[in-house]
């Protein structure tokens, strides 16, 4: 694991699905940045923006690793609000978010 790695706290698989991820719903026509900040540690890594419907928020993991007891704090919190979220660990998983977001009509094929 690379220095960057561990400070991030992202592996390189979980760094690659979250590129492919982006790349996705970038192709859809829509934005997937970072949610960055000092107190977000526990915070969905994406949000997810398709301008004109709704934002949803992206927890990625690891293949194989679980939320733990802050992400599904947040993971709670966002369904308060009834927010969309989506839990990420596998190139499975970003197939079944595009398929989701396409067939639920959230995003506009530009």
């Amino acid at each position: 694991m690379r220095a960057s790695e561990r400070n991030s706290g992202r592996s390189t698989e979980q760094s690659v699905l979250e590129l492919r991820l982006v790349q996705e719903v970038e192709r859809l026509g829509g934005m997937a940045p970072r949610w960055l900040g000092e107190h977000n540690r526990a915070a969905p890594a994406r949000i997810v923006i398709f301008p004109g419907e709704c934002t949803l928020y992206v927890v990625m993991k690891t293949p194989g690793c679980k939320c733990d007891t802050a992400q599904l704090r947040w993971v709670k919190r966002l369904l308060g609000p009834r927010c969309r979220h989506y839990i990420i660990d596998s190139n499975e998983g970003i197939d079944r978010f595009i398929r989701d977001v396409s067939v639920g009509g959230l995003h506009k094929n530009r």
